[in-house]
């Protein structure tokens, strides 16, 4: 029976492992903005274990271990950084760099209105988001 088993194997040699390979999908840079939350999900090939990442995310982002899910909502802002996602698997340890900013919501005059029935316009995530607050106390996001 040990001897079927042996030449199922081949030589009984041990079976070659492919590398997984670990991405972040999103822009690149990924422009967070402070105090909007973000949820990056990373997209595996294989299977990978316990994830990690250095140098430390800007403050109020966190990488969950086990998933390797980056979320939270950055309370600080931080220039252009690389972050280096380390993920371990039995083929070896597999790395992915993010490319991260943090800026502040920008509050813009809009053109236009007086300061009686003024608005504002606050843009995030590199003017993919825009809301616009008048005077009434009025939201509408564009």
């Amino acid at each position: 029976m040990v001897a079927c088993a042996l030449a199922a194997c081949g030589d009984g040699g041990r079976a070659s492992l492919a590398t997984p390979k670990l991405a972040y999908n999103g822009s690149m840079p990924f422009p967070a903005v402070i105090g909007e939350a973000i949820v990056l999900t990373p997209a595996v090939s294989g299977t990978l274990g316990q994830y990690r990442v250095s140098p430390a995310l800007p403050a109020g982002l966190s990488i969950d271990e086990r998933s390797g899910v980056i979320s939270g909502t950055p309370t600080e802002a931080s220039g252009l950084a690389p972050y280096t996602v380390t993920a371990n698997s039995l083929a070896g340890d597999t790395r992915f760099i993010l490319l991260l900013t943090v800026s502040q919501r920008r509050r813009v005059p809009y053109p236009g209105m007086g300061q009686r029935g003024g608005a504002q316009v606050a843009a995030g995530r590199g003017m993919s988001e825009i809301s616009v607050r008048c005077g009434n106390g009025a939201m509408s996001h564009v």
